[in-house]
């Protein structure tokens, strides 16, 4: 069933493409012996009769480089916001970077702060603290 339909919707965009070629081309033929006088800027004499078709052409040609001309000018546009905000992540990845690079030099320094002491308590006086740690059970270590 769903191959039968969409036979159906390429035929049916196929005669509706057929169906615009033909009219185009009617225009055409019609308007074969039909000239027109027109002023375009500096660019032409208007005194000068040209054939309605090569104004139709003349006409679709630059409607087509104008709509491409909008679209590249949308995707330039469209580009240069993708690259402002990825210009704005690899900032924010640097400071946070730089950041993580800072943390863990401190805890570094923490880290060796702790060995220096623990070292020092390793070598230093050791007495015997057995039971007066917070793991002590209540009771132990205790003057009665």
């Amino acid at each position: 069933m769903n191959l039968a339909f969409r036979s159906l919707k390429v035929y049916l965009r196929l005669v509706l493409v057929a169906t615009l070629l033909v009219g185009v081309g009617l225009v055409f033929y019609m308007n074969r012996s039909n000239e027109v006088r027109f002023w375009f800027f500096w660019i032409r004499d208007e005194t000068q009769p040209v054939n309605v078709i090569w104004l139709m052409i003349g006409t679709a040609a630059s409607a087509l480089v104008g709509w491409w001309t909008l679209a590249l000018g949308w995707r330039v546009f469209r580009d240069w916001r993708e690259l402002k905000r990825l210009r704005e992540i690899d900032e924010r990845d640097k400071f946070y970077k730089g950041r993580e690079a800072e943390l863990e030099a401190r805890e570094r320094r923490l880290e060796e702060k702790a060995n220096a002491v623990a070292e020092t308590d390793v070598d230093g006086d050791e007495e015997d603290t057995e039971g007066t740690g917070p793991e002590a059970e209540p009771g132990e270590g205790e003057a009665s």
